[in-house]
Protein backbone atom coordinates (compact mmCIF):
# COMPACT_ATOMS: atom_id res chain seq x y z
CA UNK A 1 0.00 0.00 0.00
CA UNK A 2 1.06 3.38 -0.70
CA UNK A 3 2.28 5.78 2.02
CA UNK A 4 -0.10 8.20 1.12
CA UNK A 5 -3.17 5.89 1.71
CA UNK A 6 -2.37 4.73 4.91
CA UNK A 7 -3.01 8.36 6.64
CA UNK A 8 -6.19 9.03 4.84
CA UNK A 9 -7.43 5.29 6.28
CA UNK A 10 -6.60 6.01 9.39
CA UNK A 11 -8.35 9.60 9.07
CA UNK A 12 -11.54 7.71 7.76
CA UNK A 13 -11.17 5.20 10.92
CA UNK A 14 -10.85 8.34 13.73
CA UNK A 15 -14.22 9.98 11.92
CA UNK A 16 -16.13 6.57 12.14
CA UNK A 17 -15.14 5.83 15.81
CA UNK A 18 -15.57 9.73 16.53
CA UNK A 19 -19.14 9.93 15.20
CA UNK A 20 -20.31 6.02 16.78
CA UNK A 21 -18.76 7.03 20.21
CA UNK A 22 -20.46 10.44 20.34
CA UNK A 23 -23.89 8.84 19.78
CA UNK A 24 -23.33 6.05 22.19
CA UNK A 25 -24.04 6.15 26.63
CA UNK A 26 -25.91 8.38 28.78
CA UNK A 27 -24.68 11.52 27.33
CA UNK A 28 -24.57 10.85 23.71
CA UNK A 29 -25.80 12.85 21.48
CA UNK A 30 -28.46 12.75 17.91
CA UNK A 31 -27.23 13.63 14.72
CA UNK A 32 -28.74 15.26 12.09
CA UNK A 33 -29.49 13.21 8.99
CA UNK A 34 -30.48 14.57 5.23
CA UNK A 35 -32.64 11.55 3.81
CA UNK A 36 -33.79 11.88 0.47
CA UNK A 37 -32.55 13.10 -2.85
CA UNK A 38 -29.73 15.83 -2.70
CA UNK A 39 -30.97 18.94 -3.12
CA UNK A 40 -34.12 18.11 -3.52
CA UNK A 41 -37.51 19.43 -1.83
CA UNK A 42 -38.27 15.82 -0.96
CA UNK A 43 -35.19 15.48 1.26
CA UNK A 44 -36.14 14.95 5.23
CA UNK A 45 -34.20 16.12 8.37
CA UNK A 46 -34.16 13.09 10.64
CA UNK A 47 -32.40 12.93 14.40
CA UNK A 48 -30.87 9.89 15.02
CA UNK A 49 -28.28 8.25 17.25
CA UNK A 50 -29.30 4.63 16.11
CA UNK A 51 -25.82 3.09 14.28
CA UNK A 52 -28.54 1.36 11.66
CA UNK A 53 -29.83 4.99 10.44
CA UNK A 54 -26.18 6.57 10.90
CA UNK A 55 -24.15 3.68 8.58
CA UNK A 56 -27.07 4.27 6.23
CA UNK A 57 -26.84 7.68 5.42
CA UNK A 58 -23.10 8.91 6.18
CA UNK A 59 -20.56 9.99 3.68
CA UNK A 60 -18.03 8.95 5.39
CA UNK A 61 -18.75 5.40 4.64
CA UNK A 62 -18.54 5.82 0.77
CA UNK A 63 -15.20 6.86 1.00
CA UNK A 64 -13.07 3.18 2.05
CA UNK A 65 -13.46 -0.07 1.03
CA UNK A 66 -12.21 -0.99 4.34
CA UNK A 67 -14.94 0.94 5.95
CA UNK A 68 -17.26 -0.76 4.41
CA UNK A 69 -16.26 -4.07 5.89
CA UNK A 70 -16.71 -2.03 9.18
CA UNK A 71 -19.76 -1.02 8.47
CA UNK A 72 -20.79 -4.65 7.78
CA UNK A 73 -19.92 -5.60 10.52
CA UNK A 74 -22.12 -3.39 12.31
CA UNK A 75 -25.03 -4.81 10.34
CA UNK A 76 -24.17 -8.20 11.26
CA UNK A 77 -24.43 -7.20 14.95
CA UNK A 78 -27.93 -5.63 14.04
CA UNK A 79 -28.98 -9.09 12.99
CA UNK A 80 -27.46 -11.28 15.22
CA UNK A 81 -28.10 -9.29 18.35
CA UNK A 82 -30.40 -6.13 17.88
CA UNK A 83 -28.78 -3.62 19.57
CA UNK A 84 -24.45 -2.85 19.85
CA UNK A 85 -23.83 -1.66 16.72
CA UNK A 86 -21.74 1.58 18.13
CA UNK A 87 -20.25 -0.32 20.11
CA UNK A 88 -19.06 -2.53 17.57
CA UNK A 89 -18.68 0.45 14.82
CA UNK A 90 -16.15 2.39 17.51
CA UNK A 91 -14.52 -0.72 18.61
CA UNK A 92 -13.37 -2.28 15.27
CA UNK A 93 -12.76 1.45 13.91
CA UNK A 94 -10.35 1.67 16.87
CA UNK A 95 -8.48 -1.32 16.08
CA UNK A 96 -8.17 -0.92 12.74
CA UNK A 97 -7.01 2.73 13.09
CA UNK A 98 -4.45 1.08 15.50
CA UNK A 99 -3.36 -1.55 13.03
CA UNK A 100 -3.42 0.83 10.21
CA UNK A 101 -0.78 3.32 12.61
CA UNK A 102 1.59 0.26 13.45
CA UNK A 103 1.87 -0.59 9.96
CA UNK A 104 -0.63 -3.55 9.14
CA UNK A 105 -1.79 -3.92 5.92
CA UNK A 106 -5.32 -2.60 5.17
CA UNK A 107 -5.98 -6.03 3.35
CA UNK A 108 -4.73 -7.84 6.15
CA UNK A 109 -7.25 -6.27 8.38
CA UNK A 110 -10.11 -6.65 5.63
CA UNK A 111 -9.63 -10.18 5.83
CA UNK A 112 -9.70 -10.77 9.27
CA UNK A 113 -12.39 -8.96 9.57
CA UNK A 114 -14.32 -10.94 6.36
CA UNK A 115 -13.63 -14.19 8.64
CA UNK A 116 -14.97 -12.54 11.46
CA UNK A 117 -18.32 -12.35 9.59
CA UNK A 118 -18.75 -15.74 8.74
CA UNK A 119 -21.04 -17.65 11.42
CA UNK A 120 -21.08 -20.82 12.23
CA UNK A 121 -24.72 -21.26 12.86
Amino acid sequence: MSSDIRPELVSVMRELEAMSLSCAGPRGRLKILMVGPEGSLGAQMVLTSCSRKLIEHSAVISSSPLAHVLIELTRQQHVQCGDGGLFVLAFAASLTRAALSSGIHCHHMSNAYSTAMVSDD
